[in-house]
């Protein structure tokens, strides 16, 4: 941020591992995006593995990922929803303050932090064209 020039707080992160979110929370970043969809991590470790990004272990105020998403392609969402937040005089960094249109729109399974039961997301295809449902 500061080899930007810009606050901490109007930036994204996005990370794979605890101590990368530990580092993304201790810095002030604005969102942090927590990723399981890399190939080195086994199909049945994805969720625990969200489960761990979202604790927040590795953060000095144990704040976790804001969101993990499982599919890469919906981060330009996320960050993009994130902007115009921000742009629009919002300061909360949580995906809950996200517009409920960029939620809907993302291809992926995913899981907000901060929900009392955190929702699950999964993909289904109806005629060719992806159909998210709450699982």
């Amino acid at each position: 941020a500061n080899f930007l020039g810009v606050q901490p707080e109007d930036c994204v992160a996005l990370e794979d591992s605890a101590s990368g979110v530990g580092s993304a929370a201790n810095a002030g970043m604005g969102l942090i995006i927590g990723y399981v969809g890399a190939s080195h991590i086994q199909e049945q470790d994805k969720q625990p593995h969200a489960e761990m990004l979202l604790k927040g272990d590795k953060s000095e105020r144990k704040r976790g990922a804001d969101v993990v998403i499982w599919d890469m392609e919906d981060a330009l969402p996320l960050i993009r929803g994130f902007t115009a937040n921000r742009a629009g005089g919002i300061v909360e960094s949580h995906a809950q303050k996200l517009d409920d249109s960029v939620l809907s729109n993302l291809k992926g399974q995913y899981i907000i932090n901060g929900s009392p039961v955190p929702p699950v997301v999964e993909t289904s295809f109806l005629n060719g064209d992806p159909v998210n449902s709450l699982v």
